[in-house]
């Protein structure tokens, strides 16, 4: 749990969301937004064209920094962009804020292999996107013209390298409440109450559809992947470590007051 100083604010994987690169890099990090950008993002968790909040940095937004003053926010634009900038190689020379572009797969699925009601084992993730994103994301993936729902290219998450966070969305969704405003977007199987339930290979088929037409194509999704997300993310091997030092720790001091005790009675 220490941290890497050489990779201060360069990412990291929080359970099932992964906190984003946010050094002053203008490849990997947030080097190519303005202050305004920051702060716009910080008081209202949305950027159109660059970001949204959801997870535990829709939390924060909602509860913490959208009631920062507009000094506290310039202060933090104004650190943020002089932390040192950490380059990540698997990002090559791409923003992921740049990648994509407007691609309808409306005619490849509605044309000669139009979506068949009657069996839906075999969906491809054209038809999965269809029929689950594009009614409130647009056919073309612009997002709504009023930016609630957001385009899905040139969009931090289906742009960055890791796929852990558009996973996340897709199983969870977006639930952010901003001066008593609600940015809302359902989850897709995350939670019994969902009203569609996407099992684990289809959500995989779905989000590498959304990165490879619209975001960042050389990233791989599995099954196994999304089973881990859904799951909360990879177990730290440090709780079990944790627990057998205690347990080693209370041997010894067993072992120890016998041996005062045994000490004694001889004594």
């Amino acid at each position: 749990m220490q941290e890497k100083p050489s990779e201060s604010l360069g990412g990291a994987s929080l359970g099932s969301w992964y906190a984003p690169n946010i050094t002053s890099d203008k490849i990997s990090g947030i080097g190519s937004w303005s202050p305004e950008n920051i702060k716009t993002y910080l008081k209202s968790g949305h950027i159109d064209g660059l970001a949204q909040a959801a997870g535990g940095m829709g939390e924060a937004v909602e509860h913490s920094f959208q009631h920062f003053t507009n000094d506290d926010l310039q202060a933090v634009a104004t650190y943020l962009a002089s932390v040192k900038p950490v380059r990540d190689p698997e990002d090559g020379n791409t923003s992921r804020f740049t990648l994509g572009r407007a691609i309808s797969s409306a005619d490849r699925v509605r044309g000669d292999q139009p979506i068949r009601s009657e069996d839906n084992s075999n969906m491809t993730g054209a038809e999965l996107f269809m029929g689950n994103c594009a009614s409130c994301h647009n056919f073309k993936a612009e997002g709504s013209r009023d930016g609630y729902y957001p385009s899905l290219w040139h969009n931090s998450v289906t742009g960055a390298s890791n796929a852990d966070n558009l996973i996340a969305t897709i199983l969870f969704g977006v639930d952010r409440h901003v001066s008593g405003v609600e940015a809302f977007m359902p989850g897709f199987g995350g939670r019994k109450s969902d009203a569609a339930q996407l099992n684990d290979e289809e959500i995989a088929k779905l989000t590498k559809y959304v990165l490879d037409t619209y975001g960042r194509p050389q990233v791989s999704v599995s099954g196994a992947e999304v089973k881990l997300i859904r799951e909360g993310g990879a177990k730290s091997p440090l709780l079990a470590l944790t627990r057998f030092g205690m347990a080693g720790s209370m041997t010894i001091i067993t072992l120890a007051c016998i041996y005062g005790v045994f000490r004694r009675i001889r004594a």
